[in-house]
Parts: C-alpha cells; structure tokens; sequence
C-alpha cells in the first residue's frame, strides 16, 4: 500500500525530499474512499510520514507523538530506537520537553557531551544523535516530531528543514483527516421496484399459475366432460330398452320371454 522502508546504506535520491513524493494528503482521501475507517487511514498516513522523515534525514529511526488531553503520546514510529505505539512521552524534561516548553526546534549533536539529555538513558538505547522538532496548530503545538541516529554529529540545519517540513504535513495531514471526517456520506439511492410484465389491473387475489396448474385444470374439465358425456349416454340406452320391453341391467338390456 505505502512504500517499505529501505536499506539505509542505500538510499534513493528521490527520498531525500519530500516535495518530489506521492501527496500523503491525496493518500489518506484514497484510502478512506476504499473504505478504511478516518482514523485507520490516519495511522497509516502518518506512519508513512515518519517513515518518509526517517529516510529524508538518514536516521536509524524517527517518532512522532500527538497530544491526547494532557500527555503527549506517540502515534507513528520505525526503527529499532523509536519508542513503542501509545507510550506517553516525557514533557518534563530532556529535548522533548525542551522542545514543548520553547516551540523551538532542539538540535543535539552528541548524547555523551549535551546537558540537555540523559547520556545514561541514551547510551542504553544506543543514540547518540537526535533532532526534535515541534509540530503546531496555530501557536498551540499539538506534537513532536523526533529522528535518532546512532553516530554522534549525523544531523545538520538541512536536515532541520526537511523534518520542520514534514512537521507541517503532520498538520495539513490532521485537518485534511478531520474535514472528511465531518463530510456527509453519499446518498443511497432508493431501491428499485420490479414492474409487473402485464399491463392489465392488477388484483389483490390475483396469483401466477404455474404450467403444470394449468394443464390440471384442462385435464380435469376433459374428464368431467367426458363422465357427463358417458351418463347421457347411459341413459338413453336405458330408456330405449324399457320402451322395447326388456329389463336394463346396467351395461345391456335382457329381453323379457328369451
């Protein structure tokens, strides 16, 4: 459906920026106009930005986290260092939470050496670079968007640009989600009724006959003609032979005196 993340050491050229790419805008309309739930859709348009951002920058992996009521959790990652789907993030401090409280982008270029971050918690992990860049609606900022390298200095201004680029989709993505959301479903048009093929009235006790109902009723008008036929029948024959003398005796006349 989306393109798979690629080898790192191979990256294509066309990766690197993200103007030259599919409109994810256009994608996520797409995939709620086959059928996929909005927020479905949602997750998986933003999974595919976080994917496009971890290639555009050359990082081992990259994470975004939303605001959901107080905290900021994290809605799309790739990458073995990203944190998992749902964890919250911590605000309060760290690049992140120097991120939040100045709505500036945060830089670090050595995890061992920057004040701002927990070296011990890094080198678990194995970071040992990272940029963190904020998303925002307006002036409220609604979400980070972080990358993490594994090599001291791996990220410059450029790559700056191009995260602080794909932070604003993160935006347009969002309300794109929200305005098809909202848009009315289409009309169903009203079933279709069948018209009789008789242009006749039509009556409420009026039924279709099958075939074989048909040849039935003939047969048994054929049978009652032919009973009253043979009754009429008997019936003068019995009268001729009274009238000649003789005795009827259901089938023959028995002449009396032979």
């Amino acid at each position: 459906m989306f393109l798979q993340p690629m080898s790192w050491s191979e990256p294509r050229e066309g990766d690197l920026n993200p103007l030259t790419q599919t409109d994810l805008v256009q994608a996520l309309e797409q995939q709620i106009n086959v059928g996929f739930p909005p927020g479905l859709a949602l997750d998986l348009v933003l999974n595919e930005l976080v994917v496009r951002a971890a290639m555009a920058t050359r990082a081992r992996s990259a994470a975004l986290a939303l605001k959901r009521g107080d905290e900021m959790v994290c809605r799309a990652a790739t990458g073995e260092h990203a944190p998992d789907l749902g964890i919250p993030l911590n605000t309060r401090d760290g690049l992140s939470g120097a991120c939040l409280s100045t709505h500036q982008s945060q830089l670090c270029l050595d995890t061992e050496t920057d004040s701002r971050v927990d070296a011990a918690a890094s080198r678990r992990l194995g970071i040992r670079s990272m940029l963190v860049v904020p998303v925002l609606e307006g002036d409220e900022l609604v979400g980070v968007l972080e990358v993490f390298a594994t090599d001291p200095a791996e990220f410059v201004d450029s790559d700056q640009n191009l995260l602080e680029i794909f932070a604003r989709d993160v935006t347009r993505i969002r309300r794109a989600a929200f305005e098809l959301e909202q848009r009315p479903l289409p009309a169903v048009p009203p079933p279709q009724v069948l018209q009789p093929v008789s242009t006749g009235p039509v009556l409420p006790f009026q039924k279709t006959q099958a075939p074989y109902e048909i040849w039935s009723l003939i047969l048994g008008g054929l049978a009652i003609l032919l009973a009253v036929g043979l009754t009429a029948c008997a019936t003068s024959e019995e009268a001729r032979c009274q009238r000649s003398g003789g005795v009827w005796k259901g089938t023959f006349c028995e002449q009396q005196g032979n």
